[in-house]
């Protein structure tokens, strides 16, 4: 049986026999890691990692492991990543550490060749989730157990107290200044550079939203995964479409677009169709093709992180909880897709009226995969805040996936 390579660590001998029958391990350098964040900007380094027990790395190849984790300040835990969208450079990262291990926010001005501690960060407050300005100045920061937090310029972090404190948090790549918000159903969004959040729109059934990403060319273009499926707004979460046949979602990214100009290729680990996988849409999840099979299961869907790539089509990372990090590029031709667009953003309306109304309409749509075939209805919901519509969905047969691991093989 081959044996894997984890990112930045080669496996040695397991354990040695000795003469009196014991077992002596020599296990040195192997590390069952959970992975806690990637990130792929559009240039610099290929891929950036956040790592539980080990840090992290910047990974410049896929098939040669990175020499050394990140340092200065150096953590046990990184809890998570991210990058500026005008300048990839500029970076930043969180741990899980307390005092004894520095400021537990670390930036980045030269694509994680170095790093500093941000000195406005207090002491023993840590993990969570983090977002970065698209201009690189502004962090916003969703901590473990302190509420969200945001600081300028290094500035002092302060409390955001019009975000709820367990809020997913994600920044606009394209327009400084704009940051954005989930929790439970609510949808929020900042102009003033995350300062203050104002509710924008619905996220329909949600009560539990897992991400948000964003268009990396397109302010107000974003993407939700939640317990509830997967919503798209291009409106600045005004209002959402509930992509059909999406009962779950997860991790969710936004890569290479199949032909130049076009819109990215829209990646989910999701239940699409009642088929929990990994799926690859080139339509904004319209069609949906399925990138894994039984034996690239990877482990726990819903546990999993994914970045893709933004520079090489049908590229996907995926960072699992002790296989380390694989990576998947296209092979062989995806089946052709089935389904058009059937329905239209829904507008919001703000009435003066603190009542709210709903409606409710139904149609079928027949979603269809390798596996199963399955009726859906197509939902509009419309209040005095937001609306969310429906677009039909439809899975497609697995193409042979073709995936290595990050680091390399023995």
């Amino acid at each position: 049986m081959a044996r894997t390579q984890l990112c930045g660590f080669d496996p040695g001998r397991l354990a040695d026999r000795v003469d009196d029958g014991s077992l002596n391990s020599w296990a040195d350098g192997i590390e069952e890691t959970s992975v806690q964040g990637l990130i792929a900007p559009p240039s610099g380094p290929i891929l950036y990692s956040a790592l539980g027990d080990i840090e992290g790395f910047v990974h410049n190849s896929l098939t040669t492991p990175p020499t050394a984790a990140y340092t200065d300040p150096k953590w046990s835990t990184c809890a998570d990543i991210d990058y500026a969208g005008l300048n990839p450079a500029y970076l930043v990262r969180i741990g899980t550490g307390d005092s004894s291990s520095g400021k537990q926010v670390a930036l980045s001005f030269n694509s994680g060749a170095s790093w500093s501690q941000h000195y406005g960060a207090a002491d023993n407050v840590s993990g969570g989730k983090v977002a970065l300005s698209a201009d690189g100045t502004t962090v916003l920061w969703s901590t473990s157990a302190n509420g969200v937090q945001v600081s300028a310029n290094q500035a002092t972090f302060t409390v955001v107290s019009s975000l709820p404190s367990t809020a997913v948090i994600a920044s606009d790549k394209k327009t400084t200044g704009i940051f954005y918000g989930a929790s439970g159903s609510s949808f929020y969004v900042s102009i003033d550079n995350g300062n203050t959040f104002s509710l924008k729109g619905s996220l329909g059934s949600s009560s539990s939203p897992v991400k948000i990403v964003v268009h990396p060319n397109v302010t107000g273009d974003i993407w939700v995964s939640s317990d509830a499926g997967l919503y798209h707004s291009t409106n600045s979460g005004a209002t959402f479409d509930a992509i059909l046949g999406v009962t779950q979602a997860w991790a969710v990214a936004l890569g290479a677009p199949a032909k130049a100009g076009g819109y990215p290729a829209v990646f989910a680990a999701a239940n699409i169709g009642n088929i929990i996988g990994y799926f690859r849409s080139d339509d904004q999840g319209v069609n949906w093709v399925q990138i894994n099979d039984a034996a690239h299961g990877f482990g726990s869907a819903s546990a999993n992180v994914m970045a893709a790539d933004l520079r090489t089509y049908g590229r996907v990372y995926i960072g699992t909880n002790g296989r380390g990090i694989f990576y998947g590029d296209i092979s062989g031709t995806a089946p052709p897709n089935t389904a058009t667009p059937t329905s239209t953003p829904a507008s919001s309306t703000t009435e003066a009226s603190s009542t709210s109304s709903k409606t409710t309409t139904s149609s079928t749509t027949t979603i269809t995969s390798s596996a199963t075939s399955t009726s859906h209805p197509t939902t509009t919901s419309s209040s005095s805040a937001s609306s969310v519509t429906s677009s039909a969905s439809t899975t497609t047969g697995t193409p042979a996936p073709s995936y290595g691991q990050c680091g390399g093989t023995l």
